[in-house]
């Protein structure tokens, strides 16, 4: 297995009703699964006897459908790439924030290996200036200088052969491609480590 990065493109306004409500998360991290969300929602509705008995029981959470506009809910999938791809794009940029690391907590709920993660729309401007403007070249000169010995999956970044340049490479694109959409249409981006 190990630790995946995922992300998806959705609106400030979206971003504001998942700060909100912090189950609606699972209708974007499991939008194909509806019922991952109606789960999560029952789970939540479950009260220990003790709390019942004192009256102490919060109103129950009724579910709910979010609306995505047209362009929200595009997908990224890094695989297990974020971390060479995060200090790479360190090397090029150490004093800008870093996609895998700025992003705010959506509430406490473990969807994964921690809360899901967002970055605001503004925030997925500037990363299209920095990370959507950068050359492949340039990645690839970066990554040669970077030292990865103590990153996530270390003894397969230090091979540095074909099959793990075409990877990062691959990742790279994509992650290039989505800060480009979401910055093009105003949108911000929730992620999930897995």
């Amino acid at each position: 297995m190990g630790i995946f990065c995922a992300a998806f493109a959705v609106s400030d306004r979206t971003i504001e009703t998942l700060l909100q409500d912090p189950l609606l998360v699972w209708q974007v991290v499991e939008h194909e699964d509806y019922d991952t969300y109606l789960q999560a929602v029952q789970e939540a509705n479950r009260q220990p006897i003790f709390r019942r008995l004192l009256g102490k029981v919060p109103p129950p959470v009724r579910p709910r459908r979010l609306d995505f506009t047209g362009h929200e809910l595009k997908a990224l999938d890094l695989d297990k790439s974020w971390d060479g791809l995060d200090r790479t794009l360190r090397t090029l940029w150490r004093d800008q924030p870093s996609f895998f690391e700025s992003g705010r907590e959506i509430g406490k709920l473990e969807v994964g290996l921690g809360p899901a993660l967002f970055h605001s729309s503004a925030a997925m401007g500037a990363f299209a200036l920095t990370i959507g403007t950068v050359s492949e070249q340039q990645f690839l000169s970066a990554f040669e200088r970077t030292d990865l010995s103590q990153a996530y999956l270390d003894r397969f970044w230090e091979r540095r052969d074909n099959d793990v340049v075409e990877y990062i490479t691959e990742h790279f694109s994509a992650l290039q491609e989505f800060v480009r959409h979401a910055a093009a249409h105003s949108l911000g981006a929730v992620m999930q480590f897995g």
